[in-house]
């Protein structure tokens, strides 16, 4: 019997990855680090938040799958949670809450925690490794994403390849609403979601889907309404007290296991995600892309689009450039 057990795990392909989860205290946190400890393709899961992870950390740390648990909490250790990992996700900050409704009142708290991060990220960055790929979660993504690009060039530890918003969410609802509606498997459905990830500009691509389904016009438009306010039907559903977590949590655990597959050699791996781009004129986009050993890869091209989804398309691009537009205006006001 042991020899078997001894066989079993030296046949086992194991390397070394650390992943560090900022803000793992919080449900998204939660729900991820939990999917993420039944991932043997990493190494470590870091766990850090301003309150205490010890409880969370001893929790996880009882399941039996490789991956080691650590944790550290408290401002001045952020360092220690920082240093040495491969990939970084961003879960923390300000989310929806009874007095704090939109995206916008988010921005300025969660601008301040990712000065914080971006600095302390640069003070142990090495230059040889590079920059960890920064997959931001926190909202509003569309807003926070330049920033972290900005702040990222300031220190001089940018790579446009290692960085990433979160928008694979809306491309999970889709599939699931339009497979709910044709009485299908959603594992088997693939909606293209493009722009960014906010209620104005969120575009699903319907008449992209694979396989292909026949529609009316009328359940296109209905069926993309939904997908585009998913976000806000559980906020309803939760009373106001909250917002997506566990759904969050699986989607963004499945796009890490991407890129730590694409970083241990795996190739033609294909994601969604709001990233530097030139996919149109505006420098940050939601769109389909490959991961490689060095990031993110090619973007596909802009496909195809019904007239009521290049309105959509449209109204996204204005929505998105004001969201940049945010982030400028808080590099000047705060002198970065």
């Amino acid at each position: 019997m042991l020899k078997n057990i001894h066989r079993f795990f030296s046949q086992e392909v194991f390397e070394f990855c650390k992943i560090s989860i900022i803000g793992a205290n919080g449900g998204v946190g939660r729900s991820l680090a939990q999917q993420l400890k039944q991932n043997n393709r990493f190494s470590e899961i870091c766990l850090y938040d301003i309150s205490c992870t010890k409880g969370l950390v001893t929790d996880l740390s009882h399941i039996n799958t490789k991956p080691k648990v650590t944790g550290y909490s408290g401002a001045e250790n952020l360092h220690e949670a920082l240093r040495c990992c491969d990939i970084l996700v961003l879960t923390g900050g300000q989310s929806h809450t009874p007095s704090i409704t939109s995206r916008e009142q988010m921005f300025d708290g969660n601008a301040k925690l990712m000065v914080q991060l971006i600095e302390t990220l640069a003070k142990v960055s090495g230059k040889e490794r590079g920059p960890p790929h920064l997959h931001i979660v926190t909202n509003p993504v569309n807003s926070l994403v330049p920033l972290a690009a900005e702040l990222l060039k300031k220190h001089g530890i940018y790579n446009p390849r290692r960085l990433s918003g979160c928008t694979k969410v809306d491309s999970m609802r889709a599939a699931t609403f339009l497979a709910e509606l044709m009485g299908v498997d959603p594992r088997y459905v693939h909606v293209p979601v493009i722009g960014g990830h906010s209620e104005k500009s969120i575009v699903p691509l319907l008449s992209q889907s694979q396989p292909k389904f026949s529609l009316d016009l009328d359940t296109q438009i209905k069926l993309a309404k939904r997908i585009i306010h998913g976000g806000q039907e559980v906020v309803l559903a939760k009373n106001h007290q909250g917002a997506a977590q566990l759904s969050m949590g699986y989607c963004v655990a499945q796009f890490c296991d991407s890129v730590v597959s694409a970083l241990q050699g795996v190739r033609n791996i294909e994601e969604v995600g709001f990233i530097p781009s030139e996919i149109n004129e505006l420098p940050y986009f939601a769109c389909q892309f490959q991961l490689n050993k060095e990031g993110v890869g090619g973007h596909q091209r802009l496909p195809p689009m019904l007239p009521f989804e290049i309105e959509l398309y449209n109204q996204a691009k204005d929505d998105i450039r004001e969201n940049i537009e945010r982030a400028k205006e808080f590099m000047e006001k705060n002198k970065l």
